[in-house]
């Protein structure tokens, strides 16, 4: 029961008994159905068709007449928003191969061969398999699949506009506004992963040393890894994992747990996928726009031009693991850096010209001419025209062409 087609599924075959013996006959098959132990609805169930949301906005705006020499009015606007979000999904799954025989070192750290070379094979002891074995583990405890992404804003705007009290320019309805405007909004996302460069180093190197016991990575014979590059310190040692221990595998067939047998395991395996972005947008512009006298008997021309200049800035980078790729999942999202900016620097002009008012056989002819000059620091400069006309014969259809 639930949402339908989301937590409760209609038509199900009948979980017949047994579902732990017997054969696909006699409902064996059935426990893949109906028993949380042998699926994964135990893991869909505990994930989020919603999630959680935390917002917090902040704004302020406030302004001041000066009546300097006409009708003037200083503005200031700023904004802070601040949202954050945690998601769970349903846990994956992993399905390493762990061979039954493995290699073993002498005591001078060369692997044990044989008369033509190859190496000598030895029981696995972190395997309890006469053969190799693919095992299906879902890591709840230690790879939970939870988001973690906070975003914030802050907006801060002041400018000046206003009008002419008195003389022509007042006459004609003129009117101006020039402001500075500065945007800054930062991203942040992390979420646990594991290491496929890890995983790796730890299923195909694994062997024993010279007394038994279980180990992985790249030794050179006996020597400290990357020793002989220099190095003073080798990276993180590898850590053999115990895939068979009772901890990975979740028996109540309710919870959705399983998890590494020790700390050094989960330090080794799982990281922190982090992705941080910047974006800076600063504006500056400023416009006038008013009536300049009429067109033939009808209506007043409209007359308008500015000035803007724009800058955007994005930084945005990403921890090692998913700039390249070496995330182990279905969708590992390799994203690399991006880091840029560019600016914009224009100026316009726009006219509009009433032909016609409110005539037998045309409420509204008019014509909309703008030029403007645009110069773009990645891809040069550029002047682009337009022009529109529009004909309102009456108020319930109108034609127009640009």
């Amino acid at each position: 029961t639930g949402v339908p087609d989301w937590s409760s599924t209609a038509g199900l075959p009948p979980c017949a008994a047994p579902l732990t013996g017997g054969t696909a006959a006699d409902g064996f098959s059935g426990r893949y159905t109906c028993d949380p132990r042998w699926n994964d609805n135990a893991e869909r169930r505990a994930a989020d068709l919603v999630q959680g949301m935390e917002r917090f906005s902040l704004m302020m705006s406030g302004s001041w007449n000066p009546n300097w020499f006409g009708n003037e009015e200083v503005y200031v606007e700023t904004m802070y928003l601040n949202r954050q979000t945690n998601n769970k999904a349903s846990t994956e799954q992993i399905f390493p191969s762990i061979p039954s025989m493995i290699p073993q070192e002498d005591a001078n750290g060369n692997l044990i061969v044989d008369g033509t070379g190859a190496p000598v094979l030895f029981d696995n002891p972190m395997s309890p398999f006469p053969n190799s074995t693919s095992v299906l583990v879902t890591l709840g405890d230690s790879l939970p699949q939870t988001r973690d992404v906070e975003l914030s804003h802050i907006r801060m705007v002041g400018g000046i506009r206003g009008d002419f009290g008195s003389g022509w320019l007042a006459d004609k309805n003129w009117a101006w506004d020039a402001y500075v405007s500065y945007d800054r909004g930062v991203g942040h996302v992390d979420q646990p992963v594991m290491n496929e460069n890890n995983l790796i180093m730890a299923v195909d190197t694994l062997r024993l040393d010279a007394a038994g016991n279980p180990i992985c990575g790249i030794n050179r014979a006996g020597g400290v890894v990357g020793n002989d590059l220099g190095f003073i310190q080798a990276p993180q040692g590898c850590v053999p994992i115990d895939w068979f221990n009772p901890s990975m595998f979740v028996t109540d067939g309710v919870s959705t747990g399983g998890g590494f047998a020790t700390q050094a395991e989960q330090d080794y395996l799982i990281a922190n996928r982090t992705n941080r972005t910047a974006v800076d947008q600063t504006i500056a512009s400023a416009y006038m726009t008013g009536e300049v006298g009429k067109f033939l008997t009808d209506g007043n021309i409209g007359l308008a031009f500015g000035l803007e200049y724009r800058k955007d800035e994005i930084d945005s980078s990403t921890e090692f693991l998913g700039a390249n790729g070496l995330v182990t999942a279905e969708n590992p999202q390799q994203e690399g850096d991006s880091v840029g900016s560019r600016s914009l620097k224009e100026a316009y002009i726009e006219a509009n010209l009433p032909i016609l008012l409110d005539r037998s056989f045309a409420q509204v002819l008019e014509v909309e001419a703008a030029l403007r000059y645009t110069e773009e620091s990645n891809f040069g400069e550029e002047t682009t025209g337009r022009l529109r006309a529009t004909w309102r014969p009456s108020d319930w259809v109108s034609f127009s062409s640009s």
